[in-house]
């Protein structure tokens, strides 16, 4: 019996460069076979929430650039030294995985509160709580672990949402307003700009045998104008929500509920004035530095 054949050994080569030489850089890594290149800060700095239409680098960067097993390192380190003479380059070897299975590893059931936890779908549902949404994110964001999504949950879990409306803005997986219709709400309106975040609240309603009734998606400028919600849910981040607190308090009703996220620490007193013009915001929690608002319409 012959052994199974040994799975394949990628090369990865790791140049650490500044800001200005990634463009080129990029470009003889492409042409030289590259399956793909990826971009990874190489200090301390941190870029939370650039400004719109930008897209900022770090000031130092490590890019890497993954070949095939055949790949001759020494022609692809020569094409590079053809324009740089001084990058630090390395090499290291990858082997194959299964990287869905890698991703699930990384996944694992929640728990909000006494009563909600959040399950991916290739795990069996706690027994511990009495609902449990089952989560598949696919490509979009929200899978309770980041603390910002964690917030709104856990102050979700708390509220009385019988027979409500919610508005879920930024949805991404859709985890915040399928949990408030497995919690009692009435129907859930899913706004986002990416149409892959739409297509996956879709499918995790459904996998959690909502109503296709209860589930409307849009996109921002397809939302119909001059609908009300008892609770609006917004986690996004910091200045997109002050830019969008006109459209927020028009969608709120009379003392409606609203919870804010995706706010760093240093960012929540600004937020929290802006609300304040319309909202009695009454409630702020932190989770490793990132701030959630709650309240209600004046």
């Amino acid at each position: 019996m012959k052994d199974p054949k040994p799975k394949a050994s990628w090369h990865q080569i790791e140049i650490h460069c500044k800001p200005d030489d990634v463009d080129e850089v990029e470009s003889v890594l492409s042409d030289n076979g590259a399956y793909s290149i990826t971009i990874e800060n190489d200090s301390e700095q941190s870029i939370y929430e650039p400004a719109f239409g930008t897209t900022p680098l770090w000031h130092k960067l490590v890019i890497l650039g993954l070949f095939a097993p055949e790949i001759h390192h020494i022609s692809v380190e020569r094409a590079l030294r053809k324009s740089f003479s001084n990058l630090k380059v390395s090499w290291h070897t990858l082997n194959e995985k299964s990287w869905s299975d890698e991703y699930k590893k990384h996944f694992n059931p929640i728990q909000f509160g006494e009563k909600l936890s959040v399950c991916p779908s290739w795990v069996k549902p706690s027994q511990k709580t009495e609902i449990n949404l089952i989560l598949d994110p696919g490509v979009a964001f929200g899978t309770g672990k980041h603390p910002s999504t964690y917030l709104c949950l856990e102050w979700l879990e708390q509220q009385p949402l019988g027979d409500q409306s919610v508005l879920d803005f930024g949805c991404g997986s859709g985890i915040l307003g399928i949990s408030a219709l497995l919690l009692g709400a009435k129907k859930m309106v899913a706004v986002d700009h990416d149409p892959q975040a739409l297509i996956a609240t879709r499918h995790n309603a459904e996998r959690n045998k909502i109503s296709p009734k209860k589930v409307l998606c849009f996109l921002p400028e397809d939302l119909p104008p001059n609908q009300q919600f008892d609770l609006i849910l917004a986690n996004i981040l910091a200045q997109t929500l002050i830019d969008m607190e006109p459209l927020l308090t028009s969608c709120a009703s009379h003392k409606g509920l609203i919870c804010l996220s995706g706010i760093l620490k240093e960012q929540a007193s600004e937020v929290r004035r802006r609300f304040n013009i319309h909202f009695e915001i009454t409630t702020s929690n932190e989770r490793e530095g990132w701030i959630s608002l709650s309240g209600h319409k004046r």
